[in-house]
């Protein structure tokens, strides 16, 4: 058997409705039996009480019979089924009952001893709860038992007619039985209502729902469907006036769909119609590819062959250095060339450097790294390229962060990677301009930052993907396009990021992140 979202919604929601109803219709009525019981009981404790101001004189002065005349009379009150009057040792001295006179009560048995002997001790100053009892009599009537006890008073153990001593505390009680009749009339009345009530608002409640549920959700599904079987009978129609809920969204969602679908399908048709001319531009692309693999096996030859190259270059620097340390530990050489010597050797030692460099390119080396300042790194690379004639019109800004920690970086790696950057910016300022270096932290303290800007001619955006590439280069004959892709291995290996911004005519902008 197959039920619809109506049906579930509808048999959900009645269960949820008439528990819901019936807890609270429950407590509810609970609630107000427990008042009605609580201001019943107050107003038999206040009879009570009334009953015994009433006799109070006459018990006072030993006219017992016009006591007990007055509690048959209060007893004619409408409701009232018993009053007891009991002394102290369990003797019945008065009862509506005439059987019940001059009877012994027992303390463990009669429910009226029990509100205040519950336990060994007796409860001499009982709250109202404590003294009531509800119970059912022989004919199966429920009644409410209210017991007041009556204390021995100054006028009582003082008067002449009287023998009870001051030491006596209790000197009897007083029990009146009254009928619970008309609060349980009142209570089944009001749970009568309660119920009509109750109905009444579940059938509001199911209309109502009823009512939503197909004008909110039953409705714009089956508009749904609707549309879906159109679709899959090929017929591309849009679902229209869709409303601002979820169902809306997926009105919309389904329309997407369908436009989605239509245009595949269009695209499809136009694919098949066109299928030679997509074969014959596929075949270009392929050649295009293939000339692409072309040039990369070319390239990786020109990548073996500079290698190549590098390691000759290392055995004519080898000589120079070891020449010029030669010459700088001869007695002979002028003092004053000393200075130039350890620039031959210094600048020796570099391209020694950047051959090794060369050769990692295609060979890869692990850096030996130490502790190094990255500010003192970037001031010797500036050292040695500021006096170059490229940079006499350019004014260079140093803006360090003087709290930065050192990082454990190869210093002769990292100086290659900053001279490079520096020439690079040097030769995009041919007019002029402004170097600035900037170093620093980043927010959260877990890598030192540098900035290397420039104020040049800047660098297009088509080839702003492409100047990390090996061999690639915007300067044409003057570079060989190894700085940046031996200057990006360098910091890739050392676990940084290297990253490039550009504007043409406003400048270039590398930013190097180093972990702390």
């Amino acid at each position: 058997m197959r039920f619809g979202l109506l049906a579930k919604f509808s048999i959900i929601s009645a269960v949820v409705l008439l528990f819901t109803m019936t807890v609270f219709t429950f407590f509810n009525i609970m609630t107000l039996q427990k008042a009605f019981m609580d201001i019943y009981a107050s107003d038999v404790d206040s009879l009570s009480e009334t009953i015994l101001r009433t006799t109070y004189n006459a018990m006072l002065s030993g006219r017992t019979h016009e006591a007990y005349e007055a509690m048959e009379q209060a007893g004619l009150q409408e409701g009232i089924v018993n009053i007891r009057l009991i002394d102290k040792g369990g003797i019945v001295r008065f009862s509506l009952i005439p059987g019940e006179i001059d009877t012994y009560i027992d303390k463990d048995s009669d429910s009226s001893c029990q509100v205040c002997h519950k336990d060994e001790a007796l409860l001499t100053d009982a709250s109202i709860m404590d003294r009531t009892r509800v119970f059912e009599t022989a004919d199966n009537t429920e009644v409410m038992g209210m017991t007041r006890a009556i204390f021995n008073q100054p006028d009582c153990y003082t008067g002449g007619c009287h023998y009870h001593p001051p030491d006596a505390n209790l000197l009897g009680v007083l029990d009146l039985v009254t009928s619970l009749e008309g609060i349980t009339g009142k209570v089944a009345e009001y749970r009568k209502n309660v119920l009509v009530e109750l109905v009444f608002l579940v059938l509001a409640l199911a209309v109502c729902l009823y009512y939503l549920i197909t004008r909110l959700i039953i409705s714009p599904v089956n508009t749904l469907l609707e549309q879906t079987r159109a679709l899959s009978r090929g017929e591309w129609r849009l679902v229209e006036n869709a409303p601002h809920d979820e169902i809306g969204e997926l009105a919309n969602a389904f329309n997407d769909m369908t436009l989605s679908l239509k245009k595949a399908r269009e695209e499809r048709e136009r694919w098949a119609a066109t299928l030679e001319t997509k074969v014959e531009e596929r075949t270009r692309q392929i050649r295009e590819m293939q000339s692409v693999l072309v040039r990369s096996e070319k390239l990786a030859s020109l990548g073996e062959l500079s290698a190549g190259i590098a390691h000759e270059l290392n055995n004519p620097l080898t000589g120079i250095i070891l020449h010029a340390s030669i010459l700088d530990r001869s007695k002979g050489f002028p003092e004053d060339l000393r200075d130039d010597l350890e620039t031959i050797t210094g600048e020796a030692q570099r391209c020694a450097r950047i051959v090794r460099n060369l050769l990692d390119f295609s060979r890869k080396t692990e850096p030996q790294k130490s502790m190094a300042s990255i500010n003192q790194v970037i001031e010797r690379a500036l050292d040695l390229v500021k006096d170059l004639s490229v940079f006499h019109n350019i004014k260079i800004i140093r803006e360090y962060s003087i709290d930065l920690p050192d990082v454990l970086v190869d210093s002769g790696q990292l100086e290659q990677v900053f001279i490079n950057m520096f020439v690079n910016a040097s030769q995009a300022m041919e007019e002029g301009g402004i170097l600035t270096v900037m170093t620093g932290l980043d927010p959260g303290g877990k890598w030192v930052l540098v900035q290397v800007r420039d104020t040049g001619k800047g660098i297009r955006e088509e080839y702003l993907g492409k100047i990390f590439d090996p061999f690639f280069s915007t300067k044409g004959a003057k570079g060989t396009g190894l700085g940046l892709s031996v200057s990006y291995g360098i910091v890739e290996g050392h676990g940084g990021t290297i990253e490039v911004q550009s504007e043409m005519g406003k400048g270039t902008v590398f930013t190097i992140k180093l972990p702390v």
